[in-house]
């Protein structure tokens, strides 16, 4: 096994890629959920997301973020094979 990268894989991913990245039911749906937990957490007078911080907003948004970012790795990844 060598512990050299492949230097004729391909990187990123290409703009049409992206474009279907971001359209994905569930990046979109995600998304969405993520967007409306920062305008709860704003409507709460927090001036930002770490403001907010230690409240269950707050939680429930990191753990959006983590899902979205988690399965846009794995979408990405499908889409680099």
């Amino acid at each position: 096994m060598s512990l050299i990268a492949d230097i004729t894989a391909p990187a990123d991913l290409s703009d049409e890629q992206k474009v279907q990245l971001t359209r994905h039911p569930k990046i979109i749906r995600l998304s969405r959920k993520s967007k409306r937990l920062v305008v709860k957490i704003r409507r709460l007078e927090y001036t930002s997301v770490p403001a907010s911080k230690g409240t269950r907003l707050y939680d429930r948004k990191k753990k959006t973020d983590a899902i979205l970012n988690r399965k846009k790795m794995k979408i990405r990844d499908k889409m680099r094979r």
